[in-house]
Parts: C-alpha cells; sequence; structure tokens
C-alpha cells in the first residue's frame, strides 16, 4: 500500500502507511520487512532532499537485518547501497565506496536485479575521482543485468540517463545526443513536461522524465556553435516547468539540482543577476544537508558562480567548502553582513539586547528567500512562533522590514 502511494505521488500518505508497515512488523518480528520499510521511508528522505534523516533510516535497516549470529542479511544490501549514495552526495568518496562494495556484494545474494543500484552509484563514485573507464564498465554491467531482468523498463531507463550523464563528463557530446535523440528528448518543453499534481498515477514516470530532462539541459548547456542560443531557451523553458514540478511534490534534491542548472542556463545566457538569484536560493537549501556533488559536479562553470557566490556573502564557509571540494583556490574576502560596529555613525546604537540563537537561526533564513511557512518547517515549530522571532529581532534591531 505504501509503494502505490509513493508511486502515485502522495508520499504523505506513503509516509505514514511504511510507519504503520514498520510498526507491525516489528510487533511481529519480522526483520526483513522491517529493514525494507526503513529503506523505503529513508528513499522518501532522500527525495525530500533530507540526507540526515535518511541517513539515520538506513542505519536504523542496517542494525535491523543482521541473524541470530550478528551477520548481516542481503536486505542490508539495500541500506548499505542507500547510505553511500548518500555519502557520495556530502562527497565521503572514500566511506561510500565501502558501503557500495559491500552493499552489491550482500543483494546479490538476492540476485542480480537487486545489485542494480549499487552498480550506478559505485559508477557515479568513480566518475566523481576521475575513473571514466571503470565508470563505463560498471554501467554496462548494470545495462547487461537491467536487460536480462525486465520486471520494470525504468530500470533501463536509470542506466540509460547514467550512461548519457557519463558521456557528458568525458566530453563524447556525440553519445549523449545519440542518447537523446533515442529517447525522444528532441521535443518543446510543453511536450516533456508533465503536469505537476500531487496524486498522478505517472509519478514515477514523471521522476525518471525529470532526470532524463535535467541531462538534456546539461548537454544543452555543453553544446555550442549557432543553434547555442536556442538551445539556452529551452533549457530555460524546461528549468521553469521542473522547479514547479519539484516545489509541488516536495522534492528538496531536485529542487536544489534545478536552481543549480538554471544558475548555470542563466550564466551561459548572459544574465548574471539571474545567475546570483537561483544559486543564492540552492545555497541555504543545500548546506542545511551538506550536499557537495550535486554542485562539484558540475564543473568550471559552476566554480566561477561560486567563486561569485562567495564574495557576495552567501554563505560563504559552506561556499568555501564547496570550492575547495573542486580543487580551487578561494580569492578575496566575503562582503560583511554590515559595517563592523566601530565604524557605526552617529545616531547608530549597538544592539540593546544580543540576539539569541534561535533568533539568529530565523535571520539567517531571511536573508533567502523562503517563506515564514518554510522557515517553520526547517525550524520544527509553528508559523506563529516564526512571526514571533521575527517581531523580536526587527525590536533589537531597530528595523521595521
Amino acid at each position: 500500500l505504501a509503494l502505490a502511494h509513493m508511486y502515485s505521488g502522495d508520499t504523505a500518505t506513503a509516509t505514514r502507511s511504511l510507519e504503520k508497515a514498520l510498526q507491525v512488523s516489528r510487533q511481529a518480528g519480522t526483520i526483513i520487512n522491517a529493514a525494507l520499510a526503513l529503506c523505503h521511508l529513508a528513499e522518501l528522505c532522500l527525495l525530500e532532499g533530507q540526507l540526515g534523516k535518511a541517513e539515520k533510516r538506513y542505519e536504523e535497516a542496517l542494525a535491523l537485518a543482521v541473524d541470530e549470529k550478528g551477520q548481516r542479511l542481503p536486505v542490508a544490501g539495500m541500506a548499505l547501497i542507500g547510505l553511500g549514495h548518500g555519502l557520495l552526495e556530502r562527497n565521503d568518496l572514500t566511506a561510500a565506496g565501502r558501503c557500495v562494495q559491500e552493499g552489491i556484494r550482500l543483494s546479490s545474494r538476492w540476485g542480480e536485479p537487486g545489485a542494480l543500484q549499487g552498480y550506478t552509484v559505485l559508477a557515479q563514485l568513480k566518475k566523481a575521482e576521475g575513473d571514466f573507464s571503470e565508470a563505463r564498465s560498471l554501467l554496462q554491467k548494470a545495462a547487461q543485468i537491467a536487460a536480462r531482468f525486465d520486471a520494470m523498463d525504468m530500470d533501463d531507463v536509470s542506466v540509460g540517463i547514467a550512461q548519457a550523464q557519463l558521456a557528458l563528463a568525458e566530453g563524447d557530446l556525440e553519445g549523449a545526443e545519440r542518447w537523446a535523440r533515442e529517447r525522444g528528448l528532441n521535443a518543446c518543453p510543453e511536450a516533456l513536461a508533465l503536469e505537476a499534481k500531487p496524486g498522478q498515477d505517472s509519478f514515477m514516470h514523471n521522476h525518471f522524465r525529470q532526470s532524463e530532462t535535467l541531462t538534456l539541459v546539461r548537454l544543452l548547456l555543453a553544446q555550442g556553435g549557432a543553434k547555442a542560443k536556442d538551445g539556452l531557451e529551452r533549457a530555460s523553458e524546461f528549468l521553469e516547468q521542473l522547479l514547479l514540478q519539484a516545489e509541488v511534490h516536495g522534492q528538496g534534491w531536485r529542487t536544489i539540482e534545478v536552481l543549480a542548472l538554471s544558475a548555470l542556463v542563466s550564466q551561459a545566457r548572459g544574465d548574471a543577476a539571474e545567475a546570483a538569484q537561483a544559486l543564492d536560493r540552492a545555497l541555504p537549501m543545500a548546506r542545511s544537508e551538506g550536499y557537495v556533488r550535486i554542485f562539484v559536479d558540475e564543473g568550471e562553470p559552476m566554480a566561477a558562480l561560486l567563486q561569485e557566490a562567495f564574495l557576495r556573502g552567501t554563505t560563504p564557509h559552506y561556499v568555501r567548502q564547496l570550492l575547495q571540494a573542486m580543487g580551487v583556490e578561494v580569492n578575496g574576502r566575503p562582503q560583511l553582513a554590515r559595517p563592523p560596529q566601530a565604524s557605526l555613525s552617529h545616531g547608530q546604537q549597538p544592539l540593546v539586547e544580543a540576539l539569541s540563537k534561535r533568533e539568529l537561526e530565523v535571520l539567517r533564513f531571511l536573508a533567502t528567500s523562503l517563506s515564514s511557512r518554510e522557515i517553520a518547517e526547517h525550524l520544527y515549530v509553528s508559523v506563529n512562533t516564526v512571526r514571533s522571532h521575527i517581531r523580536h529581532i526587527y525590536g533589537k534591531l531597530d528595523a521595521h522590514s
């Protein structure tokens, strides 16, 4: 029932059903069902962009999925692969590699299809390390498994997306263009974009179609020549549709990815202000969960945007970490949020009362584009509480807006 809700896009009901399945499984002592429920709950957390919560769910599943001798059961492989995926995004490549390789070994005891996702995640890791040859070999193995076990077309689609992204990373535009043609991705944005309504039956189809469209956007960014301008216009339209879908479905990971690509497209179109606006929306969302590869994997154009964000003073400590992960030296200093106290002009006064820790948290969120309701969700408090904090902040700062 939970999976039916998940695949139809009703993630809130899916979560409640999985929590119930977990409770019943624990009471009945059915370890495998409990571990599976935890893994699917973690998948929903990843979809929502909550890397920390997903990690805890996977670790709970690992603690459960052992036999009477303390040896890990095959179902633990699913948790290890998911855990490795999150660690990869946080750029902990060594730990991610250990998790995914052990996950593949355990999942293979259930059968080859269980290890398929592990091979695609491991290929992403090898791509991040610059070992394109090994990444290609792993994806070929994944493609062979997907072709032999055709229970779901989405397996083949998922591997194809990973192969196209690898082709782009290697500079193989011809290979990526061939993939786009085979998948029918040369249509107009209206033909590709699917209606953003919760609960539609084609949610999982939408999910993979979104991934394909984002890969197409990267292809359009990589293409030059006379058609570059038209391609960037198409890319911008695609991203506008995808951002709407991601926000409607509460897909945090997808929202960050779309905003990052929107910044790159705006940069390529020569619109520096629009690029800065998109990136400044993405960075605070990504910082709270420790996203790294989502920016780093976009290469030099993203490095240039991040350098500008650092100088603007947008989450400077976090941006410095991202640039260091890209091997880019940080030049210059970020702008100060306000003049140092020593330079206060006549009539200005230091704070009569210092801001509390929670008020400082709210103040940092106010510097983003988040609404009061969204800030409340991040802080796990009510909207009225957030508004009360804002009133106190204004009072202490002697400000009105």
